[in-house]
């Protein structure tokens, strides 16, 4: 009676122990999807006739890239959010510059300063 308790228990082991497997091998997946960035941005860029500047991204599992100006992809906030936090950073200094410099040079400090209040009152 005893091995056959022993043998029950030491079965019950085994089947938790592959169920914590999978348990954590989805867990696992599913954290990974978490911080899946479906955008990745291209070293080519161009400026077109308005002298705006282009950029090259493409998508995961899509050989074709995009073009997309700086200024348009800053606007949009959908498409932004599928790049990486670091790419975002780069999209964000590079659009800001180029709103900033764009505008007389007697307006650019005003610009800079309402911009940056904006910024940091979204922090609060």
């Amino acid at each position: 009676m005893e091995t056959i308790n022993t043998t029950i228990n030491s079965a019950i082991t085994r089947i938790q122990s592959t169920l914590r497997v999978f348990i954590d091998f989805f867990y696992f997946h599913s954290e990974n999807r978490k911080n899946y960035y479906p955008c990745k941005l291209l070293p080519k860029y161009h400026l077109d006739e308005k002298n705006n500047l282009i950029i090259q991204y493409k998508t995961f599992g899509n050989r074709n890239y995009f073009e997309i100006s700086i200024r348009d992809l800053f606007a949009d906030k959908d498409l932004l959010a599928k790049f990486h936090p670091l790419e975002v950073s780069k999209i964000t200094c590079i659009a800001m510059g180029e709103i900033i410099f764009s505008l007389p040079e007697n307006q650019r400090e005003n610009k800079f300063i309402k911009m940056k209040n904006k910024i940091l009152k979204g922090i609060e």
